[in-house]
């Protein structure tokens, strides 16, 4: 018998971007099929490849149904959303938005015991670590300069800066669809070790 539970978030409700990544909101849609039992052979195949999709909401539907070899099955549509929305990564050049960094420091955060101070901590991290010096200066010129200000401002910046850039590349004749680059692989991947306690993994 199958479990009353709510389903997770839908991936991609609207246009913009995902609130999360992709193999990440997978793995959390795969417990939901554990938990209301509709793995195996419980639930037919097209009905589990039917909630999938479901789940994507109305704009990650219109993007899979847009998609190449997207086939027939659960498996199929698996793998034809993991090849979309799962970039193929270059770790040298790769870098994150305002949105993934601070996204990943929270999720560190909350086994740190920062309590109240949470907040400040990755505030300073994000400034520590933007490419940008002038968003960096921005952000410093505001006056009690709290993390979600500093969220909006940022990403507020990231897509002027982002529009400026992909407008910049097209009248050279080319192309631009990759994101600028605001923060680092080597900024992101310090989050592994923090003074302020031995159980955590911010660095600051």
């Amino acid at each position: 018998m199958s479990v009353n539970v709510p389903a997770p978030a839908m991936f991609l409700p609207c246009p913009g971007e995902p609130s999360m990544p992709f193999d990440m909101w997978l793995r959390m849609f795969q417990n939901y099929l554990l938990v209301i039992i509709a793995t195996g052979d419980a639930w037919p195949d097209a009905r589990k490849r039917a909630t999938l999709l479901h789940c994507l909401g109305r704009e990650g539907q219109r993007i899979f149904y847009a998609l190449p070899e997207t086939g027939d099955t659960y498996a199929s549509a698996i793998s034809a959303l993991q090849k979309h929305f799962t970039p193929k990564v270059n770790v040298v050049v790769e870098r994150y938005t305002i949105a993934q960094y601070v996204a990943a420091l929270r999720a560190h955060a909350a086994t740190c015991g920062f309590e109240d101070k949470a907040d400040d901590m990755i505030r300073d991290q994000l400034l520590e670590h933007l490419c940008s010096d002038s968003i960096r200066e921005g952000l410093l010129l505001e006056s009690d300069l709290t993390l979600d200000t500093a969220v909006t401002l940022a990403t507020q910046m990231e897509c002027i800066t982002e529009t400026f850039h992909s407008k910049s590349q097209c009248r050279r004749g080319t192309l631009c669809i990759q994101k600028t680059c605001l923060i680092s692989t080597q900024d992101y991947s310090t989050i592994c070790s923090c003074f302020a306690c031995p159980c955590c993994h911010l660095r600051f």
